[in-house]
């Protein structure tokens, strides 16, 4: 969330709408447009939580906004994925992990929903589910960063503070902007 404010994402739901107000009578076009348009809505609602104080408004647009891009395309995974992510912000872990297989079921080797729920099961202390789906997401797709934060949360979660911190660094090498490995490297030497 570093550079959310200059990152631009909720450009593309408004490049959508007019792609959508160009192709609304075509029958192959538009429904697909229309999709894309809510799906990007919903996304870009919930990336700029974390940059505002008061984070309702903008569930209540990325809920309206997926449920919508659901009714328009039941069987895209990467709506499963986006609901698993909302109902994960709710503390609604029963059903984030449901969408989350939901959408690993549309496509088996897609490593982000395996990323989220390696994160699900760290958040309910189920270590062991934790690591199997970080290392399915490490087989599937190596160079995703969110796998190198999964690891070292479960390495710090488990006391390993050595193999926590050397996970930190690693990740902090990868990608020296992002302040999430930076802090939780600092936690680390705080224990």
């Amino acid at each position: 969330y570093y550079n959310a404010k200059v990152s631009n994402y909720d450009v593309y739901p408004a490049m959508f709408e007019l792609a959508f107000k160009l192709h609304q009578q075509d029958m192959f076009f538009g429904p697909m447009v229309a999709f894309k348009q809510h799906y990007f809505g919903a996304v870009a609602a919930r990336l700029q939580m974390p940059l505002v104080q008061d984070k309702k408004a903008l569930l209540d647009t990325a809920w309206k906004e997926i449920l919508i891009a659901l009714k328009l395309e039941k069987n895209a995974p990467c709506i499963y994925n986006e609901l698993g992510n909302l109902y994960m912000i709710k503390n609604d872990y029963a059903n984030a992990e449901k969408n989350y297989l939901e959408a690993l079921k549309g496509k088996p080797e897609w490593a982000v929903p395996m990323s989220n729920l390696s994160d699900l099961y760290l958040e309910k202390n189920n270590m062991g589910k934790a690591i199997l789906f970080a290392d399915s997401a490490k087989r599937n797709q190596p160079s995703l960063l969110d796998i190198d934060f999964n690891y070292g949360n479960i390495y710090e979660k488990k006391g390993n503070m050595l193999l926590a911190e050397e996970t930190f660094r690693k990740t902090i090498a990868k990608n020296d902007r992002h302040f999430y490995p930076i802090e939780r490297l600092g936690f680390v030497y705080l224990n």
